[in-house]
């Protein structure tokens, strides 16, 4: 049991451009939330061929897109984090196994920037329905804003090709009480939310073999996350619901 459908609506800020790999092209867009009065923005991609000549041939900087037919797709990557030594400035680069959750636009609209007589309202809503992946893991940060944060299942289609994805997800204060009281692995939730992209340093212990010392080390990392607005429980049928 499996739900994957997101709704996307902004302005595209800068040039498409296509992904280290190759193999999508990416959209940086400014979302002008009207319901939380926030600017937010969202890196999205296009994966299919033709769509992507689409994007290529109809989409430019300032221009409005509109998708109503996208999904998160949990994709594996290698990054390379550039390593600074303090010490000596010897500068080393590091491959890195990781996974990235994208947003992937299966068609989208446009209107053209000359169109556009007034500021447009973004749209960022995530709608899931899936099996939890791992426990949840509730935290209290310091300013008393409990979250809780957890993976979930889901599945998507490439190509005719069933995806398993794992977005994670995010909740915070009544609802992560919530979720930490009742929420287990292999529960299954149905979430409604938004996709949000946090940027951070990511701290790592390094050793530098030019100087022999060890080191703290600062990357530039980033993560997206659903941000929930609502979650719902949904009880798994059992035995006796059929007696």
């Amino acid at each position: 049991m499996s739900y994957n459908k997101c709704f996307i609506a902004g302005i595209i800020k800068g040039e498409p451009y296509f992904s280290r790999n190759g193999d999508s092209l990416l959209l940086d867009l400014s979302i002008l939330r009207t319901d939380i009065q926030k600017e937010e923005f969202l890196t999205v991609s296009i994966r299919k061929k033709e769509t992507i000549k689409k994007a290529i041939t109809e989409l430019e900087e300032g221009d409005y897109i509109i998708s109503v037919n996208a999904q998160l797709m949990t994709i594996n990557t290698f990054k390379t984090k550039e390593i600074i030594c303090p010490h000596c400035q010897r500068i080393t680069h590091i491959k890195a196994k990781g996974e990235t959750t994208e947003l992937v636009l299966n068609d989208f609209s446009t209107i053209k920037k000359d169109k556009i007589q007034s500021t447009l309202p973004g749209v960022n809503k995530v709608l899931l329905m899936g099996n939890l992946y791992n426990d949840p893991k509730f935290r209290s940060a310091i300013n008393n804003l409990d979250y809780i944060k957890y993976k979930i299942v889901v599945t998507n289609y490439e190509d005719g090709n069933e995806i398993k994805s794992f977005p994670y997800i995010v909740s915070f204060n009544k609802e992560a009480q919530n979720a930490k009281l009742y929420l287990k692995k292999g529960n299954t939730v149905f979430i409604e939310g938004a996709l949000q992209e946090r940027h951070f340093k990511q701290r790592t212990k390094s050793f530098c073999t030019h100087c022999e010392t060890e080191f703290d080390a600062l990357t530039n990392s980033y993560t997206r996350e659903v941000i929930t607005a609502n979650v719902k429980y949904l009880k798994e049928k059992t035995k006796e619901d059929f007696d």
